[in-house]
């Protein structure tokens, strides 16, 4: 229910539930206890510990949604391309410009 004037500890809580973290790691952590989960939404509140690693592999991301897994491989590829394209449009290019370096 809509409330005037809002609670702040209600909103807070949410906010902690909609942080991005490992749900399992913070279930186990947290048990059954009401007052651990958001009222609204349901999820678990964010504690310390569940939170991801910054270098694991992207398919560890799937309980997040199959989009976050598919977007960081895409990412990793799309910057694995670019690197080998690069490499093989500058060696041309280097050659061409020492070759003229040369003559003058």
């Amino acid at each position: 229910m809509d409330t005037i004037p809002p609670k702040f500890e209600k909103a807070k809580k949410h906010k902690r539930a909609s942080k991005v973290f490992d749900i399992k790691k913070a279930r186990d952590k947290l048990g059954d206890k009401p007052e651990n989960y958001c009222e609204c939404c349901g999820d678990p509140v964010f504690v310390a510990g569940t939170d991801y690693k910054l270098c694991i592999e992207p398919e560890e991301l799937a309980p997040l949604g199959i989009g976050f897994s598919h977007f960081f491989r895409y990412t990793r590829n799309l910057i694995i391309l670019v690197t080998i394209l690069s490499i093989f449009v500058s060696l041309p290019c280097l050659v061409c410009a020492g070759i003229k370096y040369k003559e003058n």
